[in-house]
């Protein structure tokens, strides 16, 4: 059987770990630089949005948000725009209120309404806290099911670099 290559939504954290000086990190850093380095030898088909794109600019640290930005054109990442995923608010405003991310995290229901209208087979994370979790992964897969939408695996990097 021959399977298309993955979809890949690459969420903020990921941009950052790129470049993250952290000891404390260094395994979750080195594995975000192998998946890139998968991305460029045309592993995965990757994007990311305007949502991703408000987020990095928003880095206080030009140098940090250039370089970030940066690895957009570097690795051929296609850019979503809203016209990509159409009414991505309201259900992202309904993966808040089935109690899948808090309403102050209302971006991460963002990424995820935008990765599931915008087809993706995956969303990259390593935002644990909220959007990389069972709760979250189960309320999504609920309220897509009930809304007819495209059903999308959440994984960290550690779970994608393996796919093949």
């Amino acid at each position: 059987m021959v399977f298309s290559k993955p979809r890949i939504y690459i969420e903020t954290t990921l941009f950052n770990y790129c470049y993250l000086n952290d000891p404390d990190r260094k395994e979750e850093i080195f594995i975000t630089r192998d998946l890139f380095d998968k991305i460029k030898k045309g592993f995965f088909e990757p994007y990311t949005s305007d949502i991703v794109i408000a987020e990095l600019d928003r880095c206080t640290d030009i140098e940090m948000k250039q370089r970030m930005l940066g690895l957009i054109m570097e690795f051929d990442i296609i850019r979503l725009t809203a016209e990509d995923y159409k009414g991505y608010e309201e259900l992202g405003e309904k993966y808040i209120l089935g109690g899948a991310i808090p309403r102050q995290k209302r971006d991460d229901a963002l990424h995820i309404a935008c990765a599931t209208l915008s087809q993706m087979d995956i969303l990259v994370s390593w935002n644990c806290d909220h959007i990389v979790r069972y709760k979250t992964q189960q309320i999504v897969r609920a309220i897509n099911l009930i809304e007819g939408v495209n059903d999308i695996s959440i994984n960290t990097p550690q779970e994608v670099i393996n796919f093949e």
